[in-house]
């Protein structure tokens, strides 16, 4: 899932919990999102989570 470049963003849905083949996450640039829910520990297939 790419939500690169989402300056904007201030909330991920909780309903990414739900996507529990997810393997990548990619938030590159998503400079205004503060923090992560916790929900995202059950992407169980989350492999690669870019942050930067």
């Amino acid at each position: 899932l790419n939500i690169q470049d989402c300056y904007n963003l201030k909330e991920l849905s909780k309903s990414l919990e739900k996507l529990t083949s997810l393997v990548i996450l990619n938030l590159e640039n998503c400079r205004s999102l503060p923090s992560l829910p916790n929900e995202l520990d059950n992407l169980i297939s989350l492999t690669i989570l870019d942050l930067s």
